[in-house]
């Protein structure tokens, strides 16, 4: 634990430096706002344009780097992300669709290369984002040098962001809730064995996507390599899948036991960590009911999850398993069960979905049964 908190201050350090540097440099590329509108109120909304749109195009530069250094790499494309707008590669082809993840802005998943994990590139494509923002940083510098006025200052806006977006996810960070870009980088080239697991994860989304189940998928996929256990981002992911794997199957018990001893490490990472309490109060309401223990959602860290997933299909199937199973409430059930539709018809995955559907109609049976 003091380890951990050891850690998580080191980051906070990290971010506050290179927050500081950024502000300096966004404050000195930013010269000519001060000299050509008025009134105050009018430059401080032209600096928070610059911030945002810079932000938000660095955002769009970061996941593009990952998509053609992953395609230079041979990885083949699965998926593309900025904010909650995603471009899905399905069995019905690309579709547009709706999701976010906890703790990112963006993200850009690809299928792996063909020929197996072992001759698997991954620095260029983990690091292509970072990359990215450098390259069209000093780029955006240059046009800001050689323009003037406003738009000057927001070419210098856009390089200030790249070089921001680029250490926060190319200086290898193992953060509390989820690992950078670099951390991965790093993980997988100091520990080459862990590439597997890294292609199980791109794998299995893709499959997904495609609507495969996990409970259609080779079990010894989600074997977690021997010696290696949570402290290990990689093999933490391909734990949970494991774990969602036992619930699809319907295995509830069995998948109980394994989620108490991973959530009993201290070393398991948050979002992993708050999506394993999501299936295992599911899995305890679908065996035990209204004894079952629901205490861990009033934990202030699990509210705040389940408040910011509102738009999971996972969160939104708890709560419909808590309103049958635990409240009683079928009204609020029926309320949630339409919300979970709304939300399912823009997921992109699924396969998950189809596990979804089935742990909720067996919650409706219960519920039925009395």
């Amino acid at each position: 634990m003091k380890k951990k908190k050891t850690g998580n201050v080191l980051v906070g350090i990290m971010y506050f430096l290179v927050s500081v540097f950024g502000g300096i440099l966004l404050g000195l590329s930013i010269s000519h706002a001060p000299l050509m509108l008025e009134p105050i109120g009018v430059m401080i909304a032209f600096y928070l344009f610059c911030i945002i749109s810079a932000s938000l195009a660095q955002i769009i530069i970061h996941e593009g780097g990952h998509l053609i250094f992953g395609l230079l790499s041979g990885y083949r494309f699965s998926s593309f992300r900025i904010g909650s707008v995603a471009l899905v590669k399905t069995s019905a082809g690309m579709r547009l669709k709706r999701f976010s993840v906890s703790g990112t802005a963006g993200q850009c998943l690809m299928l792996p290369p063909e020929g197996g994990w072992e001759n698997m590139k991954v620095f260029a494509y983990n690091m292509g984002g970072a990359f990215m923002n450098i390259i069209t940083a000093c780029i955006f510098f240059l046009l800001s040098e050689h323009t003037e006025g406003l738009l000057s200052d927001w070419f210098g806006a856009a390089g200030t962001m790249g070089f921001i977006y680029a250490a926060m996810n190319g200086i290898p960070v193992r953060g509390e809730m989820l690992s950078n870009d670099g951390a991965n980088m790093l993980c997988l080239i100091k520990e080459p064995r862990l590439k597997k697991s890294f292609w199980v994860q791109l794998t299995v989304n893709g499959m997904l996507s495609e609507g495969t189940r996990l409970s259609e998928m080779p079990s010894e996929w989600f074997l977690p390599p021997e010696g290696y256990g949570t402290s290990e981002p990689m093999v933490s992911s391909l734990i949970v899948l494991g774990l969602q794997r036992l619930m699809d199957q319907g295995l509830y018990e069995k998948a109980i036991d394994g989620m108490k001893n991973v959530l009993g490490s201290e070393s398991l990472q948050g979002l992993y960590a708050n999506i394993l309490r999501v299936d295992l109060v599911t899995a305890q309401l679908l065996t035990s009911g209204k004894d079952a223990d629901i205490s861990i959602l009033k934990d202030r860290q699990m509210k705040k999850f389940l408040s910011s997933g509102s738009r999971s299909p996972s969160v939104t199937r708890l709560l419909y398993c808590v309103a049958l199973l635990a409240e009683g409430d079928g009204k609020k059930a029926q309320s949630l069960k339409k919300k979970f539709e709304r939300i399912a018809a823009q997921y992109p995955y699924q396969g998950e979905l189809y596990s979804e559907r089935a742990m909720m109609e067996r919650a409706l049976k219960l519920f039925q049964e009395g």
